[in-house]
C-alpha cells in the first residue's frame, strides 16, 4: 500500500503529499535567490558610498516582497536586521555594515549554499544593477564599481547577461570619459532584466531611455573551443569569405549551420561596412541569439576578430 501511495505520489503531481515536496525545494530556490539578490542590492547601493532616500526605498520593497520569508530561521534574523536599519527611513555607514556582516555570515549557512554557484553570481549581479538604478541615476563612481565587480567574476563570462555588460563597460570606460548618451545606455541595459518598483523614479527612467536602442554585443576575450560545437556566422567578414570561414571551422572539427537555434555554440560577427562601434552587432540572427542567451542557453556571440586570433594562436601552437 506505501509502495502504492509513494508512486502515486510521483505521478500524480496534484496530489497534496507531492506539492507539499515539492514547495519546500522551491522554498529553499526562492529563499536563495532572494538573498542573493539582497546581496547584491546592498553592494549596488553602497558602491559609491552614497545612500540616499530612494535607495532605502528598494530595501523596503525587497523587506515587503519577501515578508514570508521572515517567519522561518534564519531569515527571520536577517529580514528583522534590515527593517530595523531602514525604519526610520535612512542607513547610515554603521547600520549598513551591520547588514552587511549578517550577510557575510549568512553565506556559509547550509540553508543559503546555493546548488548552483554560477546563478547565484548572476543573481547578485542582478542585485547590485538593482541598487546601483534604484535612485534612476548613474554615477561615475558607480559604473567603475560595477566594472571592478564584474572583473572579479570572470568565471561568469559566457553567461547572459555577464558578457553583454562587460563589453558596454569596456566600451563605455575605453577613452576615459563617461557621458550622459553612455550613463543613458547603461540605464537601459540595467532597465531590461531589473524590475525596479512602480513609482516617479521607475517612470523617470523609462522615459529617459525609451529612444536609447539596445543591441546585443559581443564578449570581451571569449573562450572558443571549436571542436565538437556548432558555429553560425552572420554580417559580412573584412577578412574572409564565407567558405573560407566554414573551411576554418570544420577544419578544427567544429560545425557551421545556416540558422541560430538552441543547439548553437557561437555566433560569429563579421563586422565589414558596420559603423558602430566596436562591440555592437546587430541583425535578426543576434536578435535570435541574444533572446537564446536571455533563456539561458549558451550562446556565446564572439566577434569576427576574436576568432581569427584564436585561429592564429591555434596555429601557431600546433
Amino acid at each position: 500500500m506505501m509502495k502504492e501511495l509513494r508512486k502515486n505520489l510521483v505521478i500524480f503531481p496534484e496530489r497534496k503529499g507531492y506539492e507539499m515536496v515539492n514547495r519546500i525545494y522551491t522554498s529553499k530556490l526562492e529563499a536563495n535567490k532572494a538573498f542573493n539578490h539582497l546581496c547584491g542590492i546592498i553592494e549596488g547601493i553602497s558602491v559609491d558610498s552614497v545612500i540616499n532616500l530612494q535607495e532605502v526605498y528598494e530595501l523596503d520593497q525587497w523587506l515587503e516582497k519577501h515578508e514570508d520569508l521572515g517567519r522561518r530561521e534564519p531569515f527571520k534574523n536577517l529580514i528583522a536586521n534590515v527593517r530595523n536599519a531602514t525604519l526610520d527611513g535612512e542607513l547610515d555607514q554603521e547600520e549598513l555594515e551591520d547588514i552587511k556582516w549578517v550577510l557575510h555570515n549568512l553565506k556559509e549557512h547550509k540553508y543559503f549554499q546555493s546548488y548552483d554557484d554560477l546563478t547565484g553570481d548572476l543573481q547578485r549581479l542582478q542585485g547590485l544593477c538593482h541598487g546601483v538604478l534604484a535612485d534612476g541615476v548613474i554615477t561615475e563612481d558607480e559604473i567603475r564599481g560595477v566594472a571592478e565587480w564584474v572583473g572579479d567574476h570572470g568565471h561568469l563570462s559566457g553567461l547572459f547577461p555577464y558578457d553583454e555588460l562587460v563589453s558596454v563597460l569596456t566600451d563605455i570606460l575605453s577613452d576615459g570619459l563617461i557621458d550622459g548618451d553612455e550613463k543613458n545606455y547603461l540605464s537601459a541595459f540595467f532597465h531590461d532584466f531589473v524590475q525596479l518598483r512602480d513609482n516617479d523614479i521607475s517612470e523617470a527612467v523609462a522615459n529617459r531611455i525609451k529612444d536609447v536602442k539596445r543591441e546585443g554585443v559581443c564578449a570581451i576575450d571569449p573562450e572558443i573551443t571549436v571542436s565538437g560545437n556548432r558555429f553560425v556566422i552572420t554580417g559580412e567578414s573584412s577578412q574572409s569569405s564565407r567558405q573560407e570561414f566554414i573551411i576554418s571551422v570544420e577544419r578544427f572539427g567544429g560545425i557551421v549551420t545556416t540558422a541560430v537555434s538552441g543547439k548553437t555554440n557561437f555566433l560569429i560577427v563579421g563586422d565589414e561596412g558596420n559603423e558602430c562601434w566596436t562591440y555592437a552587432c546587430y541583425g535578426r540572427k543576434i536578435e535570435k541569439a541574444m533572446q537564446l542567451r536571455k533563456e539561458g542557453k549558451e550562446v556565446i556571440i564572439v566577434h569576427e576578430n576574436d576568432f581569427w586570433d584564436w585561429v592564429a594562436d591555434t596555429d601557431a601552437r600546433n
